[in-house]
């Protein structure tokens, strides 16, 4: 299964004082549970599997800022397992990527601050 979903926010902007999750993080989580639900239920109406899951994230910023990749998957998978679409806990995931793609604009077929996930079952080769 392939999902398109906007980066979240970067780590700085996802807690507040207190360990408290900010008011932007909390939007980006639900939307992107919502729009992974929908994507999710056209394709697997039937609701979380009990499988195993390799996740491979592709992140495309459009810029050349620095940054830690490592601090955008564990959103992503809180997002997928908030979707209650895929998997009933992130703990499924075997396998996890992260990438980072650079180039041009014109020459990614992927908008700017966008993050691609291909979620798949361990073992197969065809993605969930």
């Amino acid at each position: 299964m392939r999902i398109v979903l906007s980066i979240p926010p970067s780590l700085n902007n996802r807690m507040y004082r207190n360990m408290r999750l900010t008011k932007e993080y909390r939007w980006w989580k639900s939307e992107a549970a919502q729009r992974i639900a929908r994507e999710v239920h056209r394709y697997h109406p039937e609701g979380p599997s009990k499988a195993r899951f390799a996740v491979g994230i592709d992140l495309y910023w459009g810029d050349k800022r620095r940054r830690d990749i490592d601090n955008f998957g564990k959103p992503i998978l809180d997002a997928i397992t908030e979707s209650e679409a895929v998997w009933l806990d992130d703990s499924q995931v075997d396998e996890l990527s992260i990438s980072r793609i650079e180039g041009h604009p014109d020459d990614i077929q992927m908008d700017a601050h966008t993050a691609e996930v291909i979620i798949s079952v361990v073992g197969d080769f065809v993605p969930f």
